[in-house]
């Protein structure tokens, strides 16, 4: 669309955007400053370096330039006359833009009426000069004379945040080129440095896609510390074991290994929606081992030495946790090469589950066994140290 269209004559500022996924903007960053100003001079200095960064676009502030505007003052003798700055604005906005007087219903509709001068009457910078402000004693006088008249410029929206001013910088990215967080990166570490070295009181914070996620992840972290708390209480029963629990759940951090793995060789940042996909592995990576402990566990009840039941218990185990692991993961695969842009949002779920999976499956293989095996040293140790004693 953004070729199509092309350069538009006396266009200020065009955006491209879609409804299909919208985490925000890629590259959001918040401004505020005390002095206006200084604040715009900060805004336009990093418009300007991010026009610097390869891969960036759109780019865009939301201060929007001043509109002309007369601005009036009140001169001594008006104070005189019994006048108020109040008075003197609502006199002028009334006449010269309009003040509500009646509301009509016009069968289901509700029309406002507002009274005003002619249109030929406030044409011109000539109207407003020779406007008649009526006194507190019924007269009326030229507003020249109670009032002073100068040019000036006005923000036509003033946008604070924690009571105080700010303006919004935005950018889109081409993925291809450069991720967004990326050039958060770029933007926190190179270039605001250099900027606030010059404006001191300058402050900023970054916000759309990378405010978002951060969010998420947060509210990810939570649930995910309950679910890990849950799990241990639901293999604590079954296992019998205040211990065994924890060999299980030590292989979920492996995990991350295979997630990181799978977005390298896909080239995809992590996201939000990456660590929704690890916290999902978790569950297959705990079902998986909680299989093969369970088989280790039984070979020793029924009489197996210890290192025969861990050698019999993995290789019993091994081809039904490969299976499953290799046929999640070919599920996955359409899903991780889909082009369309409806499953982007997806892929690095897909890629965390899938490429994890497999990762985590050949780490659990080997690092189970090794666990079980140093677990049942330590405890056998225990309970002839307690036989010992007692």
């Amino acid at each position: 669309w953004r070729e199509e269209v092309g350069i538009l004559p006396y266009v200020r500022g065009i955006a491209f955007s879609g409804d299909v996924i919208n985490l925000g903007n890629p590259v959001e960053v918040v401004l505020s400053h005390p002095n206006p100003e200084r604040l715009t001079i900060a805004a336009d200095s990093v418009v300007t370096d991010l026009y610097s960064v390869a891969g960036v676009f759109d780019i865009r502030s939301d201060h929007a330039p001043g509109v002309k505007e007369i601005q009036l003052g009140l001169r001594p003798e008006a104070r005189t006359l019994g006048l108020t700055v109040e008075d003197l604005a609502q006199q002028v906005r009334s006449a010269f833009f309009g003040v509500e007087t009646v509301r009509l219903q016009r069968g289901e509709e509700e029309v406002r009426v507002y009274t005003r001068l002619p249109e030929s009457e406030r044409e011109a910078i000539t109207d407003v000069e020779g406007y008649l402000i009526q006194t507190q004693q019924g007269g009326k006088v030229p507003i020249h004379q109670v009032a002073t008249m100068t040019m000036g410029t006005s923000p036509p929206v003033i946008r604070r945040k924690d009571g105080q001013r700010i303006v919004t910088v935005t950018a889109d990215v081409n993925d291809e080129v450069i991720s967004g967080s990326r050039t958060n990166e770029i933007l926190e570490h190179t270039f605001l440095p250099d900027i606030t070295a010059s404006e001191p009181e300058l402050t900023y914070s970054f916000g759309g896609e990378q405010q978002e996620q951060l969010e998420s992840l947060d509210a990810l972290n939570r649930g995910f510390i309950l679910a890990m708390l849950g799990i241990y209480a639901l293999l604590a029963i079954p296992l019998r074991s205040y211990r065994k629990p924890f060999l299980l759940m030590a292989i979920v951090p492996f995990g991350l290994i295979g997630v990181i793995l799978g977005h390298l060789i896909l080239g995809l940042p992590l996201s939000a929606v990456s660590f929704l996909g690890f916290f999902g592995l978790s569950g297959v990576v705990v079902n998986d081992t909680l299989v093969m402990m369970d088989s280790i566990d039984r070979r020793i009840r029924e009489g197996s030495t210890q290192r025969q039941a861990i050698i019999e218990g993995a290789k019993s185990r091994f081809r039904p946790i490969m299976l499953t692991s290799v046929t999640t993961f070919l599920a996955f695969v359409p899903l991780i090469l889909e082009p369309a842009i409806q499953a982007q949002f997806l892929i690095p779920f897909a890629a965390s589950l899938g490429v994890g999976i497999m990762v985590t499956t050949a780490i659990l293989i080997l690092l189970l066994p090794a666990l079980m095996a140093a677990f049942l040293r330590i405890n056998s140790r225990r309970i002839a140290q307690e036989m010992q004693n007692a």
